[in-house]
């Protein structure tokens, strides 16, 4: 029973592991990937080969946990609050250009958002 249940929870972990550290993987090759271990392990189950039903189904885990980690990676490094700050600070560089200011280097607003004097030690 234990190792029933180990083969999932590697999976999982791997990929959640592989989905952290490489998370700009296209989701269009994951989807493939799951598809094929899913019709991998379909087809090791019907000719009856318990081991390759195990390899695959522990790869359709960590498909799926890749995909759930860089999703959530995602979510959490680019949040929509940052996004329209960035597209703002991006306008404001923008307008600057055309009034013929110099625009600061940097487009971020994140590190505009408090001056330096007032950091806090």
């Amino acid at each position: 029973m234990r190792v029933a249940v180990a083969i999932p929870v590697a999976g999982l972990v791997a990929g959640a592991a592989a989905g952290l550290r490489w998370p700009g993987v296209p989701s269009g090759w994951l989807v493939a990937l799951l598809c094929a271990c899913t019709l991998l392990a379909l087809h090791a189950a019907r000719r009856s080969r318990p081991s390759l039903v195990a390899v695959s189904a522990c790869g359709a885990f960590a498909v799926g946990g890749a995909a759930l980690s860089a999703n959530a990676w995602h979510h959490a490094w680019r949040p929509s609050l940052r996004i329209i700050f960035e597209s703002i600070a991006h306008e404001a560089r923008v307008d600057a250009v055309r009034a013929g200011l110099n625009p600061p280097e940097d487009d971020s607003a994140a590190e505009r958002a408090m001056p330096k004097s007032e950091t806090r030690a």
